[in-house]
């Protein structure tokens, strides 16, 4: 009996809210960076920037849903798991703080942190649609390790080990969600009443 491809299982449920809460921490980190250390106004923040990053997330996880149901159809594949979208975390605190939070320091006007923070994202935006044309052949006369390597590290360093301090530095709070996720991600044991690990 052949298999067909379902665009939605189970552990997308656990997949979402995984993204749900990374996307609402860079959400939080974003709006408090802006409002709180930049002073930048709140009808900027509130009214463009986060309105801006949702239609963003929006927009690309439903493109990549559809990309992913057209992968498996034109391979026959019933694995093609959809890319998962939002900041990257490493992206995020580097135009916080490599170029908004610098130019606010200079400037001293939230408002040319923001232009120039728009300005960076445009240019940004314009060297990922170049390198697109140029990504295969980079990765192939690239090492894997040189690849990976680097991203690696940069998920150890500010993605595991920050939040890994912080489990341990309040365990009260953090022991729980975290024997909850080595019980259901790791060993694969069944939650109460079958819910999703994601949303226990």
């Amino acid at each position: 009996m052949e298999k067909t491809y379902r665009p939605f299982v189970r552990a997308d449920i656990d997949a979402f809210f995984g993204l749900f809460v990374d996307n609402l921490a860079n959400i939080l980190v974003l709006a408090t960076t802006l409002t709180g250390v930049i002073k930048m106004p709140h009808e900027i923040v509130y009214g463009r920037v986060l309105p801006g990053f949702a239609i963003a997330v929006l927009a690309a996880s439903v493109y990549y849903f559809f990309q992913a149901i057209r992968v498996a159809k034109k391979q026959g594949l019933t694995d093609v798991c959809a890319l998962p979208f939002g900041a990257p975390t490493t992206a995020l605190f580097g135009f916080l703080y490599s170029i908004i939070l610098p130019v606010y320091l200079i400037s001293g006007d939230p408002m040319t942190a923001w232009r120039v923070g728009v300005a960076a994202c445009l240019i940004n935006g314009i060297i990922e649609i170049l390198g697109a044309f140029f990504g295969e052949t980079i990765r192939k006369i690239t090492p894997r390790a040189a690849l990976f390597g680097s991203l690696a590290g940069i998920a150890i360093a500010f993605i595991a080990l920050k939040p890994t301090m912080q489990v341990f530095s309040l365990p009260q709070v953090g022991f729980l969600p975290f024997a909850i996720i080595l019980l259901g991600l790791i060993a694969k044991e069944q939650m109460p009443a079958n819910l999703p690990v994601g949303l226990l």
